[in-house]
């Protein structure tokens, strides 16, 4: 995942080595120890992206979280689970190390 934050470029994250760091947008506006619902979302959004095979479009994204995803440094990965002609089924997760 390749972020870069040019000048004048606000982000809800920036990248810290392989780590995704919040910024102030991706902060809850409720709680400064956890990070928006919407950043979360974003995140795996993005993520998930890089397995749409050209000619696909994102036909539908559900996002469970378990619980408030602390304001901390955060990896995202994903992976296909399932490939086909018509479809193609990915799964995106993020991880926390001092959470």
């Amino acid at each position: 995942m390749h972020m870069r934050k040019a000048a004048g470029v606000v982000s809800f994250f920036t990248l810290d080595g392989d780590l995704l760091v919040a910024e102030r947008l991706a902060v809850s506006p409720w709680a400064p120890d956890q990070l928006s619902g919407t950043a979360v979302c974003g995140v795996l959004a993005r993520q998930l992206e890089a397995h749409c095979p050209e000619g696909f479009v994102p036909a539908r994204l559900t996002v469970d979280l378990f619980r408030p995803v602390a304001n901390f440094p955060l990896a995202a990965r994903s992976e296909v689970v399932r490939q086909g002609t018509r479809i193609v089924v990915a799964a995106a997760a993020i991880e926390q190390g001092s959470a």
